[in-house]
């Protein structure tokens, strides 16, 4: 993908241990010339399930201020999300544009408003039975929870006109 001009960028899901990887994975990313979207882990996907390796705050500043220190050109994610991240925020099912402005399909054709919601496979239309239109008007929120999903939190602030998030994509895609 990259030898045909399409920017890559690498999900790098930050979990205890992540900050001992992080020279590893930004040699990676410069190698193949691909960004790396730090991605803080979270307990939303995996909802009742004896799994919890997110991150304390501190530490997953730790890792955000490593790699901004010392690899500012491989860093994906744009500076008002990592403002975001910082600040401890989540993002609200009212800031989303999940199931508004975006969906996530499957491979079968089901429809979601988001990948937590996808992975939790939360109640969905199928486009390829009932038409792309209907289903995606009858996405459901059920089960949307606060997230930090670069996914949906970069779309946010993009839609949201904010002109450092609009100055960094510029320059990474």
């Amino acid at each position: 993908m990259r030898a045909l001009g399409v920017p890559v960028w690498l999900s790098c899901v930050l979990l205890e241990g992540s900050l001992k990887q992080m020279g590893f994975m930004i040699d990676i990313a410069r190698e193949y010339d691909v960004k790396l979207l730090l991605q803080p882990f979270d307990n939303t996907l995996i909802e009742d399930q004896p799994f919890d390796q997110k991150l304390e705050q501190q530490k997953l500043m730790t890792i955000f201020d490593y790699v901004q220190k010392n690899a500012p050109d491989v860093i994906a994610n744009t500076p008002d999300y990592i403002d975001f991240v910082e600040d401890g925020k989540w993002l609200t099912p009212d800031m989303c544009l999940a199931g508004e402005r975006t969906c996530f399909i499957n491979s079968n054709g089901d429809v979601f408003a988001c990948l937590p919601i996808l992975m939790r496979n939360g109640p969905t239309l199928n486009g390829l039975e009932k038409g792309w239109e209907e289903a995606f008007n009858g996405i459901t929120l059920e089960g949307c929870k606060p997230c930090r999903f670069p996914c949906m939190a970069e779309l946010y602030n993009t839609f949201s006109m904010k002109p450092r998030t609009w100055m960094h994509l510029s320059k990474h895609i």
